[in-house]
C-alpha cells in the first residue's frame, strides 16, 4: 500500500514463485550509488510489476510524506481454494490504481487494473509491467496478447492479456546478489482517457505443451463498471475454460451477466471442462451464480467468500465466513 522511508517506488507490483521456481520477479536492489542507472531503474515503478503511467514513476517513501501515498486495502478474503485482494495506490498524484487479484489454487491468477485518473478527458498511456529471471527466454506475441518465458524444463509462465493492447519487450536491468545483468522485460500498453482497465491471467505451466487463450466478455456494461474474460487453459490433464467476472458496482446488488453466466457477485469464476462439465466455482461478496437463468451456486445470504470443486464424483464446498452453515447454501 505504500509509504516508508525505505519503500520503492512499487505500490501493487506482485510477485509470483510456481512449480518450484520464481516465475513472476522483482528485479532486485541493486547498489547504493544513487547516480547508478541500474539502481535509478530499481527503486522506480518500471522495475516492478505494475502499471507505469505516462512513463512516470510513483512517489515513495523517499520523495513524498507517507501519508500521502499511502494506500487502501479494501478487500482481503482467503479460504482454501482462494485468496482474493483489493486494494488502492494514490502514489500517483493524478491517478488512483485500483489492483484486484483473485489467486485460484488450481492454478492460477488473475489480475484486474482499474486506474482512476482526475482528469477524465485527458488521454493517457498505461503500461502494464511483468519481469522475469535473466534465464527465462522472455518472449512477447502482440498477435496473441501473451507475454511467456521459456525454460529448458517447460515449467513456465504464460501472462495472457484479454484487451486490445500492444505486447512489448524492451530493455532492462535484473539484480541478484553481487551482479547486475541487462535483460528484457515485457509489457503490455494501453492508451485511453477516462478510467481504463487491464485484464490478465498469469498461468504457471508444467509442461511446455500448454497453453492459454483469452478473449473478453461484453457484459453489456463499460469495464470501469462490470470486467469480464473468458480463457481456455489447455493441459496434459485436458482443456479447461474459465468464465470471469469483477463488478466493480457489486454493492448496488445489481447483477451481472457474462456470457451464459449471471451474478451479483464482487468476483464470481466458473470452470467447465472439455465435457461441458462445471468442476470449480468462485464467489466473492454474493449470493449466487446463475447459468442461462439456472441457479448453480446459490447462499441464503450474501457471503464473504464461497469456492465450489468437483473432484471425480466428490464435491467439496468451502468458504470461510463463519456466518454460512452447509444448511444456507
Amino acid at each position: 500500500r505504500g509509504g516508508g522511508g525505505h519503500g520503492h517506488a512499487d505500490d501493487n507490483s506482485i510477485i509470483l514463485i510456481g512449480n518450484g521456481k520464481r516465475l513472476i520477479v522483482d528485479s532486485g536492489k541493486f547498489t547504493y550509488n544513487t547516480y547508478d542507472p541500474a539502481r535509478m531503474y530499481g527503486l522506480s515503478t518500471q522495475g516492478h510489476n505494475t502499471v507505469v503511467i505516462n512513463d512516470t514513476s510513483q512517489r515513495n517513501g523517499w520523495s513524498a510524506d507517507s501519508n500521502e501515498t499511502k494506500g487502501t486495502i479494501h478487500r482481503w478474503l482467503t479460504n482454501s481454494k482462494f485468496d482474493f485482494l483489493s486494494q488502492s495506490t494514490i502514489a500517483y498524484p493524478e491517478h488512483e490504481h485500483m489492483r484486484n487479484i483473485l489467486f485460484a489454487k488450481s492454478g492460477f491468477v488473475i489480475v484486474s487494473d482499474k486506474i482512476i485518473p482526475q482528469n477524465k478527458t485527458a488521454v493517457n498511456n498505461y503500461k502494464q509491467y511483468w519481469h522475469m529471471l535473466p534465464a527465462a527466454n522472455i518472449t512477447a506475441d502482440n498477435d496473441k496478447k501473451l507475454i511467456y518465458s521459456d525454460f529448458d524444463d517447460g515449467k513456465n509462465i504464460l501472462v495472457s492479456s484479454a484487451d486490445d493492447v500492444q505486447a512489448e519487450l524492451e530493455d532492462g536491468y535484473y539484480h541478484a546478489g553481487s551482479t547486475t545483468a541487462d535483460v528484457k522485460v515485457g509489457y503490455f500498453e494501453k492508451s485511453g482517457a477516462g478510467d481504463v482497465t487491464l485484464d490478465t491471467v498469469l498461468y504457471p505451466t508444467d509442461y511446455a505443451t500448454d497453453s492459454i487463450s483469452t478473449e473478453r466478455i461484453d457484459t453489456g456494461k463499460p469495464t470501469d463498471e462490470a470486467t469480464a474474460m473468458k480463457f481456455t487453459i489447455s493441459a496434459q490433464t485436458g482443456n479447461t475454460t474459465y468464465y470471469y467476472l469483477y463488478n466493480y458496482g457489486f454493492e448496488n446488488g445489481e447483477a451481472v451477466t457474462f456470457d451464459q453466466y449471471s451474478s451479483d457477485a464482487r468476483t464470481a469464476l466458473i470452470g467447465v471442462n472439455e465435457n461441458g462439465v462445471i468442476t470449480e466455482l468462485i464467489m466473492a461478496d454474493g449470493s449466487y451464480i446463475k447459468q442461462n437463468g439456472s441457479i448453480i451456486l446459490k447462499t441464503e445470504s450474501k457471503v464473504t467468500d464461497l469456492a465450489s470443486e468437483l473432484n471425480e464424483s466428490r464435491l467439496e464446498l468451502v468458504t470461510s465466513d463463519e456466518n454460512i452453515s452447509p444448511e444456507d447454501i
